[in-house]
């Protein structure tokens, strides 16, 4: 699957339903309930064929037991996904808050900062802040890299879990997406040089 269309199909998803979904108490089951997804749907939208998952899990092929070999793959998929899930949640309830986060951005200078419109795709780790989405930025941009703290309430966990399920880019990205129009602190902002300045300023994602 292009990167365009898995882009696309992710604000497909959160489309489906749009809650706000807390982090405590949340199950893999709940997490797919709540966010309006299914096995059937990840399947789809992440490019993943019924065959080549028989092949991951090295479940041999039966032709005359067909239905038992796709709930075999069903249930290892599942069991994949969950395991992948439970790993990612042990992680967001490491965070303390205010949480420090970053995204890169290409703009061809500082003053064409958006501070009314950050953006929702930020990450926990300065090294996975990158420009990821090139075909947005103008030609010859320069990366600067914004810094701001969040509160626990900013963070969009349906689309946040999500994106970091995604084998395609979930462990390069480590992504936390905000929901949009929350109030945040900009501590700083990385310019191309790669030295920081300071900044105390309340910006909008």
């Amino acid at each position: 699957m292009k990167f365009s269309k898995q882009v696309q199909t992710v604000y497909e998803v959160k489309a489906f339903n749009d809650k706000p979904i807390p982090l405590d108490g949340l199950t893999f089951d709940k997490w797919m309930k709540t966010f309006g997804v299914s096995l059937d749907s990840m399947k789809s939208q992440w490019g993943l064929e019924d065959e080549d998952l028989r092949h991951r899990y090295h479940i041999e092929e039966d032709e005359e037991n067909f239905n038992e070999v796709t709930d075999e793959i069903e249930a290892a998929f599942k069991a994949d996904i969950g395991h992948k899930f439970n790993q990612w949640i042990g992680k967001f309830k490491y965070f303390k808050y205010p949480l420090t986060l970053y995204r890169a951005l290409g703009l061809k200078d500082v003053k064409e900062l958006k501070w009314n419109k950050l953006g929702t795709d930020w990450s926990d780790e300065i090294k996975s802040a990158q420009v990821y989405n090139t075909y947005y930025a103008p030609w010859g941009h320069n990366t600067f890299v914004v810094r701001v703290e969040v509160k626990k309430s900013d963070v969009d966990w349906g689309p946040t879990i999500w994106n970091n399920l995604n084998e395609s880019f979930g462990e390069a990205e480590q992504e936390i997406n905000l929901r949009p129009g929350k109030k945040v602190k900009v501590t700083g902002i990385q310019h191309p040089n790669d030295k920081w300045e300071a900044v105390s300023k309340v910006g909008t994602i």
